[in-house]
């Protein structure tokens, strides 16, 4: 018989279970698709939850695989990662179907079919701020909007595998609509930290550096879009590499592929940006026992006593020089710029209006946001859980000696006047 809807499986289905399950104990399965399978998985007497566990499952009819994508549960299942193939495969057993067999199954899909039905009626579907859901040891963790069909699969992710190599039922990799293109040092992995929130974005893990090296542009279109995670109908994707804005091949070539691209610019004081770039590579340096310049070494030229406009850091902070490269190809309304420097004090106000931009239904609230007086910046709350940055993030700064630091202000002041002349708008980089 199919057990009864308020029972609770000890099955690891995003819910700590702090009971073992039985030797061999079967169970049944309904998945809530329009032809309804039943099999039945093997638990063994020691399987544990070993954290909460939240995944999807396509049932398909026996003999064939089973598309599956969660944290792999030692012991729980028979489950193999098929690396090749970028998928997950959990193995199953079904029954012999003798034809009282047959006539069983049958039956019990029709009759779990009409539960399902009356379950959702009973849960108010017609009403469309309303999610109709079956209990959570029955159904796939998702959020489901369903005024718009869409949803977002929160997983954790077994070692060895990334999320953009997951394949999910009724997913496709799409090239991405939105880059953010820079700049380094400006906070560009706390905005795709943050912009990861919203059910409808999807995002490459990875700095892919396709548009600034030959090398990985050469490998055409079709090898990008193999860069980029699934995602269903209607979710944007959203790919993030600093290095774009300072390429003098980027722009021509990000038109190429997308003339209607839209495009995330995180912009901070170029003074504190250019301390942060050298923050960054000194700190390898001293990783890798290597000698490394103090930073005042290394934006004054020793022999003018002026700022040294050949230093990398210098010269990617000259924001406008990169940015009119980019207006060669886009219209300055494919541009949406962020506040680096707000987006530390208050990332809320900053993450909003990214989503205003990109047309995005509201569903990034302030409560995603909480601050960690250990790190010294604002982390991500999703689920009553808190996900921080790496502790690369927010490193200190070097003392930088106030002459120095006065020059720096006076070279970029002209430069910075021409950026806001030019996109219309002001920050408070004194």
């Amino acid at each position: 018989m199919l057990a009864d809807w308020n029972t609770v499986y000890k099955a690891c289905l995003g819910i700590l279970m702090e009971e073992r399950t039985e030797t061999k104990k079967s169970l049944p399965w309904v998945a809530t698709s329009l032809l309804v399978k039943i099999c039945k998985f093997k638990i063994s007497e020691t399987s544990k939850c070993p954290q909460i566990i939240k995944f999807q499952i396509e049932m398909v009819p026996c003999g064939q695989e089973v598309t599956f994508t969660s944290h792999l549960i030692p012991g729980n299942f028979i489950m193999s990662a098929n690396k090749q193939q970028q998928i997950l495969i959990l193995q199953y057993r079904c029954p012999k179907l003798t034809r009282i067999k047959v006539i069983s199954v049958v039956t019990m899909a029709v009759f779990s079919m009409v539960l399902i039905a009356f379950y959702c009626l009973q849960s108010g579907i017609h009403n469309r701020s309303t999610v109709c859901s079956l209990p959570h040891n029955l159904t796939t963790l998702v959020t489901k909007d369903f005024k718009k069909s869409r949803q977002k699969i929160v997983t954790t992710i077994p070692n060895g595998f990334k999320k953009s190599r997951l394949k999910i039922a009724h997913t496709h990799r799409q090239l991405p609509q939105c880059l953010i293109i820079g700049v380094k040092k400006g906070g560009t992995r706390a905005l795709l930290n943050y912009l990861n929130i919203h059910p409808d974005v999807v995002t490459a893990s990875d700095e892919i550096h396709f548009f600034d090296r030959n090398e990985n542009y050469n490998q055409g279109f079709d090898a990008y879009r193999h860069e980029m995670p699934f995602s269903f109908k209607g979710q944007i994707t959203i790919e993030k590499t600093p290095a774009y804005f300072t390429s003098p091949k980027a722009p021509k070539r990000v038109f190429r592929m997308n003339n209607s691209m839209k495009l995330l610019l995180v912009v901070r004081d170029p003074v504190e940006r250019t301390i942060s770039d050298y923050a960054q590579v000194a700190e390898g340096k001293r990783m890798k026992n290597k000698p490394w310049e103090l930073f005042e070494d290394k934006v004054i030229d020793r022999k003018t006593g002026q700022v040294d406009k050949t230093y990398s850091g210098i010269q990617r902070s000259i924001y406008i020089r990169h940015f009119i490269r980019w207006l060669e190809y886009f219209q300055l309304s494919q541009f949406h710029f962020i506040d680096g420097d707000n987006l530390v004090r208050n990332p809320y106000k900053e993450v909003v209006d990214v989503e205003t931009y990109l047309r995005l239904d509201p569903r990034i609230k302030v409560e995603n946001f909480i601050f960690n007086k250990t790190k010294g910046f604002y982390c991500v709350k999703i689920d009553e859980k808190e996900k921080c940055l790496s502790d690369s993030k927010g490193r200190k700064h070097p003392d930088v000696d106030p002459n120095v630091y006065q020059k720096l202000q006076h070279f970029f002041h002209p430069y910075n006047e021409r950026f806001f002349h030019r996109i219309g708008r002001r920050f408070n980089w004194s």
